[in-house]
């Protein structure tokens, strides 16, 4: 599966919020949601796994890096098929492509 917000992303979050504590803020919050996200489908708590990942996507709107995009869509795809919801599944995996075209996890 995909692996949310790696150290390199997390630090990228922590600057900003050091540099510009509004910017910062907003990517504390899409970034502690992506993490709830990421545990409730662990979890097997797929539904809530496309809530917190929404509000994830929909908190950072442009302001995370391509990778992170392509692992929320890639983790959300995958939460969605977990449901049987595969045309939503299928949007999202293809948002993870548009992002990250050469990342193998999001073909």
């Amino acid at each position: 599966l995909c692996h949310l917000l790696d150290p390199d992303n997390i630090n990228a979050a922590r600057a900003a919020e050091r540099l510009e504590p509004s910017a910062g803020a907003l990517c504390s919050a899409g970034a502690a949601a992506a993490v709830s996200g990421a545990e409730a489908f662990d979890e097997g708590d797929h539904k809530a796994a496309v809530a917190f990942i929404t509000v994830a996507i929909t908190t950072l709107g442009g302001h995370f890096f391509t990778d992170t995009a392509a692992q929320l869509f890639c983790t959300r795809s995958a939460a969605h098929a977990s449901d049987n919801n595969f045309s939503l599944a299928l949007l999202d995996a293809a948002q993870a492509v548009l992002q990250r075209p050469r990342w193998p996890q999001a073909l």
